[in-house]
């Protein structure tokens, strides 16, 4: 079961990370032009070849892909938990558990 901390407007955790990563692929689509025009009027060699050295380093780099099976299914499962509406109240949850 997922715990949620109360809120005045609870929002289910799925439709809370949906909308996140909406917002995470907008910002970032921004940041790409902004960097793309950097990278386009430098006239500076060494800016260039370290960029290149960072793309190298993270190709070999996915949050994802460092988790172990059992975490990423973990996190699956606290998703699908919650697109059920199996969520409990943080405040009971610690209620019961601070005895």
């Amino acid at each position: 079961m997922l715990v949620v901390k109360r809120n005045e407007n609870i929002i289910q955790s799925s439709i809370f990370l949906k909308f996140v990563e909406k917002q995470k692929k907008m910002n970032i689509q921004t940041e790409k032009l902004e960097i793309m025009k950097m990278i386009l009027e430098t006239e500076n060699p060494g800016i260039l070849e370290s960029i290149k050295k960072i793309f190298k380093k993270e190709a070999h780099s996915d949050f994802w892909e460092t988790l172990t099976e059992n975490q990423k299914n973990e996190i699956k499962e606290g998703i699908i938990e919650a697109d059920n509406g199996e969520i409990l109240d943080y405040e009971v949850f610690m209620k019961k558990h601070r005895k």
